[in-house]
């Protein structure tokens, strides 16, 4: 893992592996407030517009650094065969609920936390 920090939040790179489909694997930062620490319960997940046609998890950083300096851990992802994550996308988002889910499911089991979903565009009926 890779980290970088600007003094109140901390991107830390993370790399999720699908479950049943171990050559799929999704690349992103998680981003947290290295002074603000509120007690929630949450962190957003940030699903992005739909890859095949230029979106990715990168035009969701700012967004997601902003939601972090007020106080909300985030995590932003590439969905797969987009930037650096591994595997191939679908035209109707079917593989997509996949990495939703494997994003979700890595939340609750790492930082024990809920996920709480914020999609843009085509990210938003995957969220």
């Amino acid at each position: 893992m890779r980290s970088m920090s600007n003094g109140q939040v901390s991107s830390t790179a993370v790399e999720i592996v699908v479950p049943r489909e171990p050559d799929v694997v999704l690349r992103g930062h998680v981003w947290e407030n290295t002074t603000l620490k509120l007690p929630r319960d949450l962190m957003l997940v940030f699903v992005h517009q739909w890859g095949i046609l230029g979106g990715s998890g990168r035009l969701m950083q700012g967004i997601a650094r902003n939601a972090c300096i007020l106080g909300f851990d985030s995590i932003t992802f590439d969905l797969r065969g987009i930037g650096s994550s591994s595997g191939r996308g679908s035209w109707c988002n079917s593989t997509e609920m996949r990495d939703v889910q494997a994003v979700c499911d890595y939340v609750q089991s790492t930082y024990k936390k809920k996920a709480f979903l914020v999609g843009s565009s085509a990210g938003a009926p995957l969220s």
